[in-house]
């Protein structure tokens, strides 16, 4: 499919007279002082940008693939600032949950922000759009539900010892997953009772230590002895069947069937709340939970 560049919706616009300065965008017949891009070529600025601000992997994976998504449906929305409008209304309009639409306006209002700091769009099709109010999700898991859902992991498998030391752990500290699911074995003092999530993990980057129960601990512990000694200090202690680290999207389906085959929907976020309301009414202090939990306000 061919590249496509972003033309002025009002046409060439009079380049200025040979010597001024100017911080037009395309249009102008100096294409050397300001090359047109393509969305691709931009996207691809932007994200090096964004990695200079410091961004981590997976925000900058959360960039690529939205603004992608946009324009593998809209693949000419750059021929023109008109088409580039329709295309935004066209894609924002759809039935979307709050959420997804919050994520999909962020994501695309930052880069076409960069386009317009670059020159390759004349204004942002997202100005005055704002977030939707989503829904709040807070499950509070009655102490019998978890009774029973804590007799559906088959610990006499690998991937159930690991499911169920992992669930016994976010419900446990309210770790997030998606710090949960990269800690190594180096970052448990188990004999201490305390899991370290360091900085380069933390969502925050702020690191945490947190205290573990007698429970957990003693599942974290049958884990590692059965690990496969190949995989090394390297491989996350919640790794999947290769040794490989377990994404978020993979663990997220995990709750949700052992949820199910007890007729319940969880979610893994709703373990973190699950502690997170459980360390309140046992009369824990506002200040120190958000502490434990990694939230910076």
């Amino acid at each position: 499919m061919a590249k496509t560049v972003m033309r002025s919706r009002l046409g060439p616009r009079p380049c200025p007279a040979a010597g001024t300065k100017t911080h037009e965008g395309p249009g102008c017949g100096d294409a050397s002082r300001r090359p047109q891009k393509t969305w691709q070529e931009a996207l691809s600025d932007f994200l090096l940008m964004k990695q200079a601000h410091g961004l981590r992997e997976r925000t900058l994976r959360d960039y690529r693939k939205n603004v992608t998504l946009f324009f593998r449906k809209f693949p000419n929305a750059f021929e023109s600032e008109e088409k580039l409008l329709s295309s935004v209304y066209e894609y924002l309009g759809q039935k979307l949950k709050p959420a997804s639409y919050n994520l999909y306006l962020i994501y695309l209002k930052a880069y076409f922000n960069y386009c317009v700091q670059r020159g390759i769009i004349r204004e942002n099709p997202l100005n005055g759009f704002k977030t939707k109010q989503a829904e709040s999700r807070i499950v509070d898991i009655s102490p019998q539900d978890l009774r029973r859902l804590v007799d559906v992991f088959d610990l006499g498998i690998y991937t159930g010892l690991r499911d169920y030391s992992l669930f016994l752990l976010q419900i446990n500290t309210g770790i997030r997953p998606g710090e949960a699911l990269k800690l190594l074995p180096e970052h448990f003092r188990l004999d201490s009772g305390v899991v370290i999530v360091p900085a380069e993990i933390s969502k925050t980057k702020r690191e945490r230590i947190l205290p573990i129960d007698t429970r957990p601990v003693l599942s974290i512990k049958q884990l590692l002895s059965v690990r496969p000694p190949d995989w090394g200090s390297n491989s996350p202690v919640f790794s999947g069947w290769n040794g490989e680290i377990l994404s978020e999207g993979a663990w997220c389906h995990r709750p949700m069937r052992y949820g199910r085959a007890i007729g319940l929907d969880i979610r893994p976020y709703d373990l973190r709340h699950f502690f997170a309301i459980t360390f309140l009414r046992q009369g824990g202090n506002i200040y120190d939970l958000q502490a434990i939990m990694g939230h910076t306000t």
